[in-house]
């Protein structure tokens, strides 16, 4: 079998794994939505982590092997001090139950808005923080055991949940570099008093390291992975690790100030970073009932689909193919699709051209529809922008993503851009 075939096997499970995990992960957090009590919750959780685990571990290969759209950077803007948040809630309950404190701080030279590929930063800032996160832990360097079990007590105002009363161990540090337009930046992962293993050293350095069987589930992969988006953004990574002082892995990588941005007007001051309230905190927002179609010849997803919408207001209708989703979409009677790409007879984006056609030709407004497929994001834009698909989400898609889509794309006045 040549290489070829091999990068072909492995995007056909790239995708099948997308597409169980999108099944697992979504049962696994309605349950979680039931009323159970913390040892239940705890087991969910760790079946969550484990399920993410297996599904990036393949994602990890298809990097590393260069699978999938070879394209130039997509730029979007958006909050690095955000993203840096984002991977920091995502780490805090590793770090917990490894014993050990997560603090979070974005420099206040950090631009509030950047340019620049969110597709590759973010995978790879969260990918190398996972990585060295999960190597470190449990024994500090005089031997004494850190675990403090999972309900430890945060001993700083900006650390994530999962932190402890001990004290930070990890710091998730994000700081502009000297430079005329403060656009070469920095993110670095700082433990101090604790050692990275030699072999996530070399991974992390040698760009011609190797993979054998004895490699599992120690994080070379990852770091590895998170070495070649890295090298993808152009930017460079730095490790270095002393008994005394530590560990400290970083990336610096350039981004762009959006255009007019008062990012780049001397005088401007840094607004402060702002999260979404809580649903319990937020005013009930009426969603009006929609008639949806959904694309999909998966069963396990579309009863998801449904799942998810349980409780909702709206009306939905199934298509099996591509073809029947025509058909279905002909009539006029939906509000909204979601469309599948991987279908029989005819695929989502076979689809989707078709019915806009028909719309052309009946005159008739364009219904908005959005891929929800296993493939790759960039082959989405790219493929999605030339079909006349209005958005695109990415499996494994959690339900509030669901939710928060439906109340976008449903708008009548919104401006649809794939």
């Amino acid at each position: 079998m040549n290489i070829e075939h091999v990068k072909g096997l492995i995007e056909a499970l790239n995708g099948d794994a997308r597409n169980a995990m999108h099944s697992i992960l979504g049962f696994l957090d309605l349950v979680g939505e039931g009323k159970l009590d913390p040892t239940q919750r705890e087991y969910i959780e760790a079946c969550r982590l484990a399920a993410d685990r297996h599904f990036r571990g393949i994602e990890d290969v298809s990097v590393i092997l260069g699978l999938g759209p070879q394209e130039r950077s997509v730029i979007t803007h958006f909050s690095l001090g955000a993203l840096v948040g984002r991977v920091g809630d995502a780490l805090g309950g590793m770090a917990g139950r490894k014993g050990m404190g997560l603090s979070l701080n974005v420099d206040s030279s950090v631009p509030p808005v950047v340019a620049a590929d969110l597709d590759r930063i973010g995978p790879a800032l969260f990918r190398m923080s996972e990585a060295v996160v999960s190597s470190l832990g449990g024994m500090d360097l005089s031997g004494n055991d850190m675990g403090r079990g999972l309900n430890g007590d945060a001993s700083n105002g900006n650390a994530p949940n999962g932190s402890h009363k001990h004290g930070p161990d990890v710091h998730l540090n994000l700081r502009a570099l000297p430079s005329p337009d403060m656009t070469d930046l920095t993110f670095e992962i700082v433990a101090p008093a604790r050692m990275l293993p030699p072999l996530l050293m070399r991974a992390l350095q040698q760009s011609d390291f190797e993979f054998d069987s004895s490699l599992s589930g120690s994080g070379a992969l990852g770091l590895v992975a998170a070495r070649h988006l890295a090298a993808a953004l152009g930017g460079r990574i730095e490790v270095s690790t002393d008994p005394l002082k530590g560990t400290r892995v970083a990336i610096t990588f350039r981004v762009a100030l959006p255009s007019g941005s008062l990012n780049s007007q001397p005088g401007n001051e840094r607004t402060p970073e702002t999260r979404p309230l809580p649903d319990s905190e937020r005013a009930p927002e009426v969603q009006r009932a929609l008639r949806i179609l959904v694309a999909e010849d998966s069963e396990d997803n579309f009863e998801l689909f449904k799942a998810y919408l349980r409780g909702q207001p709206h009306a939905v209708e199934r298509a099996t193919n591509g073809q029947e989703a025509v058909e279905l979409a002909s009539t006029g009677a939906f509000d909204l699709a979601f469309m599948d790409i991987c279908m029989p007879l005819m695929d989502g984006y076979a689809a989707t051209k078709r019915i806009r056609e028909l719309e052309t030709g009946k005159d008739r407004a364009r219904m908005p529809i959005v891929v929800l497929s296993a493939e790759d994001l960039r082959a989405q834009r790219r493929q999605g922008a030339l079909a006349g698909c209005s958005g695109h989400l990415s499996k494994p898609l959690r339900k509030q993503d669901l939710l928060e889509a439906i109340k976008t794309y449903s708008k009548q006045s919104a401006v649809f851009v794939c």
